[in-house]
C-alpha cells in the first residue's frame, strides 16, 4: 500500500513539475516572439526607408542632372543607337554589362 502512495505521490510532483516547466518555456517562447515582431518591424521600417531613398537616387533626372554637371556629358536628342555583336565572337553584351555573367552564355 505504502508503494501505491509513493508511485502517486511522485507521480503527481512530476506531473506537476513537466506543467510549471512547460508553462516556463511557453512565457520564454512568447517574451522571444515578442520581441522578434518588434525586430522585424523596424526592419520593415529600415527596408522601406532604404527603398524610398534608393528610388530617389535611381530617378533619371537626377542621374541626368548629375551626369551632365559633374561628368560634364551631354544627353542626346538623336535617335539611340543599336550595339550588334556578330555571333562569331566570344563575347555577348550582356558581358559588357555585367562580367559575372560570362560563364552563363558560352
Amino acid at each position: 500500500m505504502k508503494i501505491k502512495l509513493i508511485v502517486i505521490f511522485l507521480s503527481a510532483i512530476g506531473a506537476l513539475y513537466f506543467n510549471f516547466t512547460n508553462k516556463y518555456y511557453i512565457i520564454k517562447s512568447t517574451q522571444r516572439i515578442e520581441e522578434l515582431k518588434k525586430t522585424l518591424q523596424s526592419y520593415e521600417e529600415i527596408n522601406q526607408d532604404l527603398l524610398a531613398t534608393n528610388s530617389k537616387l535611381l530617378a533619371r533626372d537626377r542621374i541626368k542632372k548629375l551626369a551632365s554637371e559633374e561628368l560634364g556629358m551631354i544627353f542626346s536628342t538623336t535617335v539611340p543607337q543599336t550595339i550588334s555583336i556578330s555571333e562569331d565572337d566570344d563575347y555577348k553584351l550582356i558581358n559588357f554589362l555585367v562580367p559575372t555573367a560570362e560563364a552563363l552564355n558560352k
